[in-house]
């Protein structure tokens, strides 16, 4: 069975996106599941000769091992580290949202379950004439939101579910993300209160790593994330 996948967003630009759809692809395949990745979009890339490298697809293609190449897992890539309308309009480029769906739906055709990671959140405009939702909803698939675990994710979580849920789309979950060691106080709390106010599952709540070694991903994604309900949800 394959063309399942999962759109994971954040609640904002470094809420942690790579690391856990890195994680979660590699509980998957721990389960049985070929599993491909992508990140269709990508700024801020490093210039290479005549290409420019993805650090986010690059990292996703080490972890995950698909067959795809950078092309394909990173079909548009912008040097400026800026929004993809931005940068498309400096580079000379242009973002077809129908067209850049097209490309997702030739890797997702070819695994049982694609995780493809966005960029930044819900609104981030890809072009003069859509935002990153507007992609997601070409797509039809279920969203994961990342949020980063610090004072201001029950505000932005929320927003984010709502303006999912408005735009119509399948808002599957949420996972809280710790992206530094220290935090703040809030994080006492942050876990209680989004599961308190969200009408979506909360799957839990993923440790800062200070090695990302496939190993220390796995474990833990399998301590830390109800893979088990995920996998339910993107049924």
């Amino acid at each position: 069975m394959k063309g399942k996948g999962l759109f994971i967003i954040g609640t904002d630009t470094g809420a942690g996106k790579t690391v856990i759809t890195g994680a979660i692809g590699l509980g998957l395949k721990a389960r049985g599941y070929d599993v491909g990745v992508m990140k269709p979009i990508e700024t801020g890339c490093t210039p290479s000769r005549k290409t420019l490298i993805p650090r986010d697809g690059a990292f996703l293609k080490k972890v995950i091992t698909p067959p795809e190449g950078h092309e394909e897992i990173t079909p548009l890539r912008f040097c400026l580290p800026v929004a993809p309308s931005v940068a498309a309009r400096e580079e000379g480029g242009e973002v077809e949202i129908p067209a850049l769906a097209r490309r997702c739906e030739e890797v997702i055709v070819s695994h049982e379950i694609t995780l493809i990671e966005g960029i930044g959140g819900l609104m981030v405009p890809l072009s003069d004439r859509g935002f990153l939702h507007d992609l997601i909803k070409l797509l039809d698939l279920p969203v994961l939101v990342v949020a980063p675990d610090r004072v201001g994710v029950i505000n932005h979580s929320i927003l984010t579910v709502r303006m999912g849920m408005y735009e119509g789309l399948r808002m599957a979950g949420l996972i809280l993300n710790q992206t530094d060691r220290a935090g703040d106080i809030s994080r006492e709390t942050n876990l209680d209160e989004l599961r308190r106010h969200l009408t979506v599952p909360v799957l839990g709540r993923f440790p800062f790593l200070e090695e990302l070694s496939m190993e220390n991903l796995l474990r833990a994604a399998e301590a830390n994330m109800d893979i088990d309900l995920l996998l339910r949800l993107i049924d």
